[in-house]
């Protein structure tokens, strides 16, 4: 008996100092603030597994486990012209690269894919992506009016939605279809 008060006891002081420094750091102690304009994607305007796998064959990326995560978010003026305009985004973590993957308009609806392959084909070759190993400036200062780079925060804040809001896929590897 009194091995299992000792136990209690020193699980209870455990637990205690643990909730101290929790206290006296907030920034560890309090969740992240949650981001408003980014959201869990819409089930509708998420790729299906034959698109992504389009996608990777495209760019021979099939050996290997591919993860992407993509995130919703709505934006605002200065990022658009059209305040309420949604915009999917796809982060590849192995190809470390980011993607526009579809746009709805304010009053517009999400019309599916109706060529899952060729949409996956397509979004390869798009313009709209971002490579984060070349891409990115260390502010947005120096982002300056490029309409090729993105900023380190602007990075970093998508990411970390991802990790909170996110919808996460992940494609193992395969072996692509030849068609004769």
């Amino acid at each position: 008996m009194r091995h299992a008060i000792t136990h209690v006891s020193r699980t209870l002081r455990a637990v205690l100092v643990l909730v101290g420094l929790l206290a006296a750091i907030p920034c560890l102690a309090a969740p992240l603030a949650g981001d408003p304009a980014f959201t869990r994607p819409d089930p509708v305007r998420l790729p299906d597994r034959s698109m992504l796998r389009a996608f990777l064959d495209e760019i021979g990326q099939t050996r290997r486990a591919n993860t992407f995560c993509f995130v919703q978010q709505r934006l605002s003026p200065p990022e658009t012209a059209e305040d309420g305009t949604s915009v999917l985004s796809m982060l590849w973590h192995e190809g470390a690269r980011v993607y526009l993957v579809n746009l709805v308009r304010p009053g517009q609806r999400y019309q599916p894919v109706e060529d899952s392959v060729g949409e996956g084909r397509s979004l390869a070759s798009s313009s709209g992506s971002v490579d984060l190993k070349t891409g990115v400036a260390p502010t947005e200062a120096d982002v300056g009016s490029s309409t090729t780079l993105v900023s380190r925060a602007w990075v970093e804040r998508l990411k970390a939605r991802c990790r909170q809001v996110g919808t996460t896929i992940r494609v193992p590897a395969f072996t692509p279809r030849r068609t004769p």
